[in-house]
């Protein structure tokens, strides 16, 4: 099965690294079908207006199923509303109905079945670590993450199914490949607060302050994600934490897009390393 990559709409605006993940899967041999007509997953929308959520969703599933093509995102949240909605459009009939009305007009109709893949299952299952270990060309050494996957990965655990969500080892194993290590930190299952950022900062500011310092305890030198909101709080909101709140140990983070890169030899530049709040410098002397 083709895949179709789903292009999230935060990291064209704020982290520049839509570029990055294609560059990426085509440094290993990985290519995608690009569509034009997907619109946003719907994220935003979902506690404002549940109907226009899931026909966001569902119009996405239902354009892909018309050209034979499996979803891949590299969003948690938009992997985790694509999973969503794929379950709710499966298992409520009235629901499936109105949506797939709204849908008519396009000639488009949502069918079960469509593959909705993160980009960390296309390089655990579709190109395995094998594989993946065999083109790293500049392992990390002694390099310790603390890794966070984003809520919407793992949770609800009977619709994402990526990993046992009380342990979720498939992306410490897959950021061993890379010569990092993953550390054990107790606050690794803590959301990190991005959802409520706008509506009380203080309390988003305070629980994303508890986990960077819980990082740094377990002996993190840098914070690692998989989440594009989880990377938004780690860097531009940290370093709002810095600026104006007076956070004086702040801990860098990257993606797991930049972390594969590097050891797969792709340049600092090119991944957008130079475009972090949180400045990145000390990841080179790891290399």
């Amino acid at each position: 099965m083709k895949n179709a990559l789903f292009h999230c709409c935060q990291p064209r605006v704020f982290l520049k690294q839509d570029e990055s993940i294609a560059l990426l899967f085509h440094h290993l041999d990985v290519d995608f079908v690009e569509i034009k007509e997907f619109n946003c997953c719907g994220y935003p929308l979902k506690n404002v207006n549940f109907l226009s959520y899931v026909t966001a969703s569902a119009r996405n599933l239902a354009i892909a199923a018309s050209r034979g093509l499996d979803v891949v995102t590299y969003c948690s949240c938009c992997y985790g509303s694509m999973k969503k909605v794929s379950h709710l459009m499966d298992n409520q009939e009235a629901l499936a109905r109105e949506v797939n009305a709204l849908l008519r007009p396009e000639g488009l109709e949502y069918k079960s079945g469509v593959g909705i893949k993160h980009y960390l299952e296309v390089c655990y299952d579709d190109i395995g670590l094998s594989a993946l270990a065999e083109r790293v060309k500049r392992p990390f050494k002694g390099m310790k993450v603390a890794a966070q996957h984003g809520c919407h990965l793992l949770r609800p655990r009977q619709m994402t199914r990526f990993s046992d969500a009380a342990r979720p080892r498939i992306y410490d194993q897959l950021i061993g490949i890379t010569g990092a290590e993953s550390v054990d930190w107790s606050d690794r299952q803590v959301c990190c607060s991005a959802p409520i950022l706008g509506t009380n900062d203080d309390v988003s500011m305070g629980i994303l302050k508890r986990k960077i310092e819980d990082a740094g305890r377990a002996g993190a030198d840098f914070l690692c994600t998989a989440c594009v909101y989880c990377q938004l709080q780690f860097d531009r909101v940290q370093k709002m934490m810095v600026s104006d709140r007076g956070f004086d140990h702040p801990l860098p983070s990257l993606s797991y897009i930049q972390l594969l890169g590097l050891s797969l030899g792709i340049d600092p530049e090119t991944l957008h390393l130079d475009s972090h709040e949180i400045a990145t410098d000390s990841i080179m002397s790891f290399l």
